[in-house]
């Protein structure tokens, strides 16, 4: 069956933990696993061999690491390693005796997006494109972009996969217990950016354990009308004379798995800590229920990574270009005099109480998509509330809130 087809009406099983078996087997400290699928491809396939005969529906391929930053130094190449990886998603399907749907696996880049690190988007983007264009080379079913704590970036993978490959993604960010990513994003933010970008799944993995990631993943659920994955670590990690556990039972995993399936959640897995006891478990314990169909409103909403606003006419907003200051915008935008219009920004929110701000592009005056989209980019550094923008067509609303570290509420004039 159709990947997208199969997720819209019945689970999907993926598999658990891959460095945490590997740990245990050929794996050094320090090393890049992706390295393995050539130098111990045995042991790589037949961990996806074990996962498919626990019951996993998917091979999640041994490509988390792959990211150009992260090769620096390794005798192979991006190519090879991937090669390499389909190689050993083939042969353990073969040898597992059945069919599965081999997932890409990306992970983050390796260093921090500006403006908290080096990184421009662009760059984040080409970094993303180089592992797509490979993910479909080899033929892969589709791309899982996980463990992402910088919403920034996750839409710079998203938007790499989707522009160059006609492949499926699905995205996956990491939490901590209070309900945010490490750079501040939010469920709501997440949920609203992905949907509006064209994810086509969107979850939760790694963070903590399947209890407490339970409040959250019920929270996506109810926010987005996309198939919820959901990966879990086998609870927090203790360190016992020098071994890493898990405080998490297979058992006690499977129960509260099977409970987010009852919630909606219908794309199941595992992440740290998890082995083929926990997939097989759960899936012994979600594939009898009937997954559930959820109705989801559609939402107009303008969000930041760490803020989220639902937009509709009674939304506090602030109007920052009037026609009675277009002509002095345009003539600050057009020059790069982008601190001005942000000290006109501050000053006015202490006189109003928005909960967005809206810049209507149609008013300006010789002001380019691009101008308008490195404006807000200057903006974002040191405003919290979202935008929204007003255009004169689709595709300047798209070059203005390409590069915009969120979802801005796009109106077309």
């Amino acid at each position: 069956m159709n990947l997208l087809a199969h997720i819209q009406d019945h689970f999907l099983i993926f598999d658990g933990a891959f460095g945490t078996v590997l740990m245990d087997g050929c794996l050094k400290p320090g090393e890049n696993p992706t390295v393995l699928n050539i130098t111990h491809p045995e042991e790589v396939a037949a961990i996806h061999k074990n996962y498919l005969k626990s019951g996993a529906m998917v091979v999640t391929l041994n490509t988390f690491s792959c990211s150009r930053f992260k090769l620096e130094g390794l005798p192979y190449t991006m190519e090879e390693l991937v090669k390499a990886a389909f190689d050993c998603a083939a042969r353990a399907v073969d040898e597992a005796g059945k069919s599965a749907y081999i997932i890409y696996d990306m992970g983050p880049c390796g260093k921090l997006l500006e403006p908290m690190g080096e990184v421009s988007f662009g760059e984040a983007y080409e970094l993303c494109k180089e592992q797509a264009l490979l993910a479909e080379k080899y033929g892969a079913d589709a791309v899982l972009i996980e463990t992402m704590a910088d919403l920034y970036e996750i839409k710079a993978a998203l938007l790499a996969v989707k522009e160059n490959t006609s492949l499926p993604v699905f995205c996956s960010i990491t939490i901590e217990q209070n309900g945010r990513t490490y750079t501040g994003g939010c469920i709501e933010s997440m949920a609203a950016m992905l949907e509006s970008l064209g994810a086509d799944a969107v979850g939760i993995n790694c963070s903590v354990g399947p209890k407490d990631l339970l409040p959250h993943a019920k929270k996506l659920a109810s926010l987005t009308r996309l198939p919820v994955i959901i990966q879990p670590n086998a609870g927090l990690p203790q360190e016992h004379d020098g071994v890493t556990t898990f405080d998490v039972t297979p058992e006690e995993y499977a129960e509260v798995m099977a409970e987010l399936a009852k919630s909606g959640v219908n794309i199941l897995g595992g992440c740290c800590g998890t082995n083929y006891d926990y997939i097989r478990l759960l899936a012994e314990k979600v594939l009898p229920l009937e997954p559930v169909k959820r109705n989801v409103a559609p939402r107009e909403t303008a969000c930041t990574p760490s803020v989220c606003v639902e937009v509709s006419e009674n939304t506090p907003v602030f109007c920052l270009v009037t026609p009675e200051n277009a002509a002095e915008l345009s003539g600050y935008i057009s020059s790069g005099d982008f601190d001005s219009i942000l000290d006109i920004v501050l000053d006015k929110l202490y006189d109003v109480e928005a909960e967005y701000i809206f810049l209507d592009a149609t008013l300006l005056s010789g002001v380019s998509p691009e101008r308008v989209s490195a404006l807000l980019k200057h903006l974002q550094t040191a405003v919290r509330l979202p935008f929204g923008i007003a255009a004169q067509s689709v595709e300047d609303a798209e070059t203005m809130t390409r590069e915009y570290n969120g979802k801005a509420w796009v109106k077309l004039l």
